[in-house]
């Protein structure tokens, strides 16, 4: 891993800021109306980081989470400020102001310790509730410090009036304050450091300890009296070193990658093949790809796209030829894909036709074969010399010969109607009348049957009627539509009255007969009963 040009910029700011806020502390001390102008300005440097956190920072949880940390260091100035330059002394708000002030230091620490926990953590992975526990050490201290009045375990004074200047010493609570602060930097610190990958980073792996040992090391010099001045002026405040140092460490974290942001793209863009280039006001290319030759041209197979950006314009070049390539490929497979599917399309159209036809002549043989019989019988009596004799027996078989075929073909559908039997009975009967026969027909109920029913009913009457034919002198059929059971029932005057296809069932139903003779008459009852699940 290398130190990027942004990184490097980064560092030079944060030095020249740093160095910066010695130098006006000490050129302003002592001059008027410029008692806060230090903490004004590290006031302002922490706000405007806070600002690019806010733009930089990918993750929403740790950008959060450092927002929250660059508000309270904000809030630890405003604080200072009132303390030192806005509260009189001898107020009791003086003291409340100097014990708030401890709260936005340990939050920070708090803060700096959620971050660690945060960093390299999946963004749907919530911290475990035990992780949160340390919050409440941190209000109770916060409370024992507020509350420092009552107790003084915190703070002792000389004497009653509790000024800081009267100070005598400091309790338990301050020194577990304190502790209690470096602990959770130190834990900070170390989960850091656990967290940062040695083969990544390598020798830069040490690069946010920096500010945390000269932070260290400022202190330390407080504590004896030894911090750096000028001309008996100290160059840097505490509060000074803690704002720097605190986001000197942070930004070193985001710097190195383990805060994830969007920086280091000037080396990615750098690196890309892509024909572009990041363009200033003035037109000038700032940076370019490996593969950019700026000033683009356009032509047939290649479009410039321009895009603003503060401070300039990007530009980029786009090689359409694939893209035509594919789009001269799509229409290609579009066109054999529209000549497959109208040949499909033929094709299916000429099976269907082909399994029409196919259906029709199958439909027209068995049509044929059924009727076969009564055929023969009409070329035979219309062979007789006495033609006007057998036209009534022609017109009863060409009856018969047209009802058949319509049934056969009705039949396709899967059903047949009892009416459809009681319409070519009725037909029949009209043509027995030449012949001066009385006839009458009549039905009883409506049914839907399987189709063999039907046809096996029809050809029945058909073949009574045949056979008696010659000699019939009064004719009566009843059909009886019941939901399973047709029913046929024929009263015949005639010298003889018989049917050739007796006892005979059909695979799909049962046809039972029954024949009585008296006198004349002749009854002749025939019944199908469809099988279950048949119909």
């Amino acid at each position: 891993m290398r130190i990027s040009g942004s990184s490097i910029k980064a560092i030079v700011l944060f030095v020249a800021a740093f160095l910066l806020s010695g130098v006006i502390h000490v050129v302003f001390y002592g001059v008027d109306f410029t008692d806060c102008i230090t903490q004004f300005y590290v006031g302002a440097v922490t706000a405007l980081w806070a600002l690019s956190v806010q733009k930089r920072v990918a993750d929403k949880r740790l950008r959060r989470l450092l927002l929250i940390e660059a508000g309270f260091l904000l809030l630890y100035y405003i604080l200072q400020i009132a303390r030192y330059k806005l509260i009189l002394e001898n107020s009791p708000l003086h003291r409340w102001v100097w014990y708030c002030y401890y709260i936005p230091m340990i939050v920070v620490a708090l803060c700096c310790f959620y971050i660690s926990l945060n960093v390299n953590r999946i963004s749907e992975k919530p911290l475990r509730k035990s992780w949160y526990l340390p919050i409440i050490p941190c209000v109770l201290i916060i409370i024992g410090i507020l509350t420092n009045d009552f107790h003084r375990l915190a703070f002792r004074f000389q004497d009653s009036s509790m000024s800081d200047l009267r100070l005598e010493g400091y309790g338990l609570l301050f020194y577990v304050y304190y502790g209690t602060y470096a602990l959770l930097f130190l834990i900070a610190f170390i989960i850091f450091l656990r967290k940062m990958p040695r083969e990544l980073y390598k020798g830069y792996r040490l690069i946010p300890v920096v500010p945390l040992v000269l932070m260290g090391i400022f202190l330390i010099l407080d504590f004896f009296h030894l911090s750096p001045t000028i001309h008996g002026i100290r160059i840097w405040q505490n509060g000074e070193i803690f704002g720097f140092f605190i986001i000197a460490f942070f930004e070193s974290c985001i710097q190195l990658g383990m805060i994830p942001a969007n920086t280091g793209y000037e080396q990615l863009f750098g690196l890309s093949d892509m024909k572009a280039a990041i363009l200033d006001h003035d037109g000038k290319p700032v940076y370019q790809t490996a593969g950019a030759e700026y000033p683009f041209s356009a032509d047939e197979t290649t479009k410039i796209n321009s895009h603003p950006i503060q401070g300039g314009r990007v530009e980029w070049a786009v090689d359409l030829f694939p893209v035509q390539q594919l789009n001269r490929e799509l229409e290609e497979k579009n066109y054999q894909m529209e000549t497959r599917n109208a040949y499909l399309t033929n094709e299916n159209a000429i099976r269907k036709e082909k399994a029409e036809l196919e259906t029709r002549h199958h439909l027209y043989d068995r049509i044929r074969e059924v009727l076969s019989p009564q055929l023969n019988k009409v070329e035979q009596a219309a062979s007789e010399k006495e033609l006007e004799k057998v036209m009534p027996f022609i017109a009863v078989m060409g009856a018969y010969i047209k009802r058949r075929s319509n049934m056969e073909i009705l039949a396709s559908s899967g059903q047949l109607s009892s009416e459809e039997l009681f319409t070519a009975v009725k037909e029949s009967l009209e043509y027995v009348k030449l012949n001066g026969v009385n006839t009458a027909v009549r039905s009883s109920g409506i049914g839907v049957y399987v189709p063999e029913v039907i046809l096996a009913a029809y050809q029945d009457f058909e073949d009574i009627l045949e056979n008696c034919f010659a000699s019939l002198r009064n004719l009566m059929v009843t059909i009886i539509a019941g939901e399973e059971k047709l029913t046929l029932r024929v009263l015949a005057q005639a010298d003889s009255v018989s049917l050739s296809t007796a006892d005979a069932s059909g695979k799909v139903f049962t046809k039972t007969l029954s024949i009585t003779q008296e006198e004349q008459d002749t009854n002749i009852l025939l019944s199908y009963e469809v099988r279950g699940g048949a119909k």
